[in-house]
């Protein structure tokens, strides 16, 4: 098994929490020879879409269960429009409404991950 799936085998695991480096390194049994060309496949994988990295340094799956990526615009109500990446352009179908308070700091061009909600809002709007 190559060392991209080792690694995707480990992020996609459900009892699997972000790690940084070093951690992540220790989870694979990486030597400290095999420790750049990890680190040469992680930056494989966050340019292929992949593998995220926090701020704190810590490596993700992309996307999750329930997850699905793209990008927000924030409104001046406060609510915003979330796009997913997947979406076919200049189509509004795909757009999805997210509320003032679910908003929280995210701006309008920010990348995020939204987790559909089962239930529909006041306007038959799924979120």
């Amino acid at each position: 098994m190559s060392i991209e799936q080792n690694v995707l085998s480990l992020i996609s695991g459900k009892s699997y929490k972000p790690l940084k480096f070093r951690e992540l390194a220790d989870a694979l049994g990486s030597s400290k020879d095999e420790r750049t060309e990890l680190k040469t496949v992680l930056a494989n994988l966050i340019a292929g879409g992949k593998l995220s990295q926090h701020t704190n340094g810590a490596y993700s799956a992309a996307t999750g269960p329930g997850l699905i990526a793209g990008v927000v615009k924030r409104l001046g109500s406060g609510s915003g429009v979330f796009r997913p990446h997947d979406a076919a352009p200049g189509t509004k179908e795909a757009e999805l409404r997210i509320d003032r308070p679910d908003m929280l700091d995210a701006a309008s061009g920010d990348e995020v991950l939204v987790r559909l909600r089962k239930k529909r809002g006041p306007q038959g709007i799924r979120l």
